[in-house]
């Protein structure tokens, strides 16, 4: 069996090298999306690319977050190509659990026409400071004991790929008419590091906000975690100390309402103990560099969009100078055809005299 994950990321240097490290070791193979990082995310995956991982880097600099549409497309030029089985969808915070051994038993055991879903174990930070360990993830976080509402990732066969959309946020997926698919239930789950220091997630949560206050095809309540967390972030002056950290994360994905669970399982980790990041000097977040890049984009997208208005109201002008002659021609076409029903009308009545 040949497994691909597929992962859609941006400003991610401070976990995509281990991200990447980790998830090798259950699939052959990472397909990664840049979504226009400013930081050296880029940069860390060339490097681990260079040492002869099996990483594939791709590109997408739309700026409203199409996940579904992005990762869909992207999944079924990767299917054209015939090598893989299955294909996970990941994001750069998610680790498959387990052993691959496993993973392939669980997979292969899945019946004909369905796809797979792994449960989200969200992870919780003990310190504040991330940067300040060796192995951060390993070191660091222990996951909540239990999920409040469960959520679920899709590992997709082969086989449906090219017949199949996957849904915001690759949590569950559609047929080509929408219809949801029947699906199978692992017992492999993803690990999940959302909330990993206060420059991480202050400037994910105001940017992502941003992000999804642009799509205009947004469903109500669709990635309402990331203006609740704007929000926490703005009345604490853009600066969270470890509990509004851990608070984040027991509430992450969570409905305002629900009764979350603020307890953690400390017998389980993510990864091992001897992974390292080796470009730890490349992993800094720069929060300035970050709403740079976002405001380029932003920019460039609203000067197209400005030139295409600008192209469309002179097309618009064009249209109506267009219409108004041809309405004066119709007029004067009008008035020859007046003229000459009145001649034929007189020269009848002058035949008849």
């Amino acid at each position: 069996m040949k497994i691909a994950a597929v992962s859609l990321v941006k400003d991610e240097c401070d976990i995509i090298e281990l991200f990447v490290r980790i998830n090798l070791r259950i699939v052959d193979h990472l397909f990664i999306i840049d979504n226009g990082s400013s930081d050296a995310t880029l940069q860390i995956i060339c490097n681990i690319r260079d040492e002869g991982l099996p990483v594939t880097l791709m590109h997408d600099s739309s700026i409203d977050f199409q996940q579904d549409t992005i990762v869909t497309d992207a999944l079924n030029r990767i299917a054209l190509l015939g090598e893989f089985d299955w294909f996970v969808c990941l994001d750069a915070d998610e680790f498959i659990s387990g052993n691959r051994d496993d993973f392939c038993q669980e997979l292969e055991s899945v019946c004909r026409e369905h796809y797979a879903r792994l449960r989200w174990k969200t992870f919780i930070p003990l310190s504040s400071d991330y940067f300040s360990f060796d192995n951060p993830i390993w070191q660091n976080f222990h996951s909540r004991i239990r999920e409040t509402k469960q959520y679920f990732k899709v590992a997709i066969p082969a086989s449906l790929v090219l017949s199949s959309r996957v849904s915001m946020g690759n949590h569950y997926l559609v047929d080509l008419s929408g219809k949801k698919r029947p699906f199978v239930i692992l017992g492999t789950t993803i690990d999940h590091v959302p909330v990993r220091s206060s420059a991480q997630i202050v400037s994910k949560a105001i940017l992502g906000s941003h992000t999804f206050s642009l799509k205009l095809n947004r469903r109500d309540n669709e990635g309402f975690h990331w203006d609740f967390m704007a929000a926490i972030a703005r009345e604490n002056s853009y600066s969270l100390n470890i509990s509004q950290l851990q608070e984040i994360a027991f509430t992450y994905s969570q409905a305002e309402c629900e009764d979350f669970c603020r307890e953690v399982d400390k017998s389980v980790r993510i990864g091992c103990e001897d992974d390292r990041m080796m470009y730890k000097e490349l992993s800094t977040i720069n929060l300035c560099a970050r709403l740079d890049n976002s405001l380029q984009q932003l920019c460039g997208t609203l000067g197209q969009k400005a030139a295409v208005c600008y192209d469309v109201r002179q097309l618009n002008d064009e249209i109506g100078a267009l219409r108004a002659e041809l309405d004066e021609k119709n007029s004067e076409i009008q008035s020859v055809y007046a003229t000459i029903a009145g001649k034929f009308i007189r020269f009848c009545k002058a035949l008849k005299r």
